[in-house]
């Protein structure tokens, strides 16, 4: 039952984001991004571990420019079989959005699925090795709600990236990052779906 409902509303937040224009999307993903970067969550930040956006996402090369201006390591997620690792990407060449492609960029490469990803001999970054630092953490989403509940695309990959991290250290917040139409007022959820700290939309925070 659960499933159902999961999969039932993926599809009619997959339809509102097709009925969206991509300028429109831009331009929300940039008020997301300001949003963020208002946070004491983000200030406070040493380390940035967010991801690269696919079509119809938060475009988070805003987030990546901002966390390298500012001198924060920056993490990207590699898809290891089922599991994701985040690779340290703070020495990447950036100057315009084309650097983020990998095309532009021998540090990136697609996966199997078309997904921009780190390549594998990057170093990996594992918070539980530096207690001294906070990571903050963009958590991707289909969905949320006001309950911080997180709905996924159903891979399952940050639940398990999230619970495994939860077993070794705490120095870590994690935000989930959407456009204000994909704040639901319920997110059916499991037993093993794990929940974000707090959400930023273009429109509000919600800690």
């Amino acid at each position: 039952m659960i499933n159902d409902n999961k999969k039932e509303l993926r599809k009619k937040i997959r339809e509102l984001i097709k009925s969206k224009p991509d300028k429109e999307l831009k331009i929300l993903s940039e008020r997301t991004a300001e949003m963020l970067f208002s946070l004491d969550l983000w200030k406070n930040a040493d380390c940035i571990l967010t991801f690269l956006s696919m079509k119809g996402e938060i475009n988070t090369a805003p987030i990546i420019f901002r966390a390298v201006k500012e001198g924060k390591c920056i993490g990207i997620p590699r898809i290891n079989g089922k599991n994701i690792k985040f690779y340290d990407i703070s020495g990447i060449r950036l100057e315009t959005e084309k650097d983020l492609e990998p095309e532009f960029n021998y540090k990136l490469t697609l996966n199997k699925f078309g997904i921009r990803e780190p390549v594998e001999n990057l170093p990996l970054i594992e918070p539980s090795a530096y207690s001294d630092r906070h990571f903050l953490i963009t958590v991707p989403g289909l969905g949320f709600d006001r309950e911080k509940n997180r709905l996924g695309k159903g891979g399952g990959y940050y639940d398990r990236y999230i619970s495994e991290l939860k077993k070794s250290t705490r120095n870590f917040s994690l935000i989930g990052i959407c456009f204000d139409f994909q704040l639901m007022d319920t997110v059916p959820t499991a037993y093993y779906d794990e929940k974000v700290n707090g959400i930023v939309t273009d429109r509000e925070v919600i800690l």
